[in-house]
């Protein structure tokens, strides 16, 4: 009989230490998925912060262009800028921002004068050949003409 109790007693306590241990795994476990939440927040908090300055610096530098834009050009040029249109005297520069990279550029010049015609909007067609979206046609650098193709 002492051996069965003793049995008992020690089976007993074999399993209050096997719960303690899995109370013991599962308080780490919750502690590192605590830490796993909170470094996530932490990184998401950090992207959010890095997302609203590259927004405040593209607006301030587009404050910035628009007032240079105010300052050396026409309010025309102005205008069709701030509607993301090009317009007749517009420089490459700005062509550029509207309109992304050009492609295809080709040269003329001449004793007189500069002329330059560069494609905009690059895709592909249903048979895999490029294509263009708009032709601009420079002289001297500012905007002479366009052809949407």
């Amino acid at each position: 009989r002492e051996v069965e109790r003793q049995e008992r007693k020690r089976k007993e306590e074999e399993k209050k230490k096997k719960e303690k241990e899995e109370q013991e795994k599962m308080k780490k476990r919750r502690e590192i998925e605590r830490q796993e939440r909170k470094r996530k927040e932490e990184e998401k908090k950090k992207k959010e912060e890095e997302r609203q300055k590259e927004n405040l610096l593209r607006r301030m530098r587009e404050a910035a262009l628009l007032k240079k834009i105010e300052e050396q050009h026409s309010p025309e040029i102005l205008a069709s800028y701030k509607k993301r249109k090009i317009c007749f005297g517009m420089p490459v520069d700005l062509v550029k921002n509207i309109l992304g990279p050009a492609y295809d550029k080709k040269e003329q010049v001449t004793k007189d004068f500069v002329k330059l015609s560069y494609k905009y909007g690059k895709g592909t067609n249903s048979r895999g050949n490029t294509t263009y979206k708009i032709r601009v046609d420079y002289e001297d650098g500012l905007v002479s003409g366009w052809r949407d193709l």
